[in-house]
């Protein structure tokens, strides 16, 4: 058993190195480099995440007017985002990621369910 627990280990390893070594992941973290790099791009994004907690505190309060005034900011501020090419261009490497890591996801989960159910 120790060993088949090694074995998994050392592959989810290699798996995670795949994906850290590839150029589209690279890609992401030189995005988020870049953006840290410049003020006003995270001024705004800190923004956004202030204005979202505004927003789920007053629907967990049940304040809807607040909730809809946060939720208008937000609007708001995220339209100012997309107005920076380098915002724009990490969200698109984002989700691309995003759907290459649901994809594995699947992927294991199908492996799995039909190995324990085949």
């Amino acid at each position: 058993m120790v060993n088949m627990n090694r074995n998994v280990l050392d592959e989810v390893s290699s798996l995670v190195r795949f994906v850290k070594e590839d150029e589209l992941y690279q890609r992401y973290l030189r995005l988020i480099d870049k953006m840290k790099k410049n003020t006003s791009l995270m001024e705004l994004i800190e923004m956004v995440k202030k204005v979202q907690r505004q927003a789920v505190l007053a629907r967990e309060r049940g304040d809807q007017a607040l909730f809809l005034q946060q939720d208008q900011k937000e609007r708001e501020l995220l339209s100012k985002l997309e107005e920076y090419p380098l915002y724009c261009e990490f969200r698109e490497v984002q989700e691309e990621l995003n759907e290459w890591f649901q994809m594995i996801k699947d992927t294991l989960d199908d492996y799995f369910f039909h190995l324990v159910n085949d």
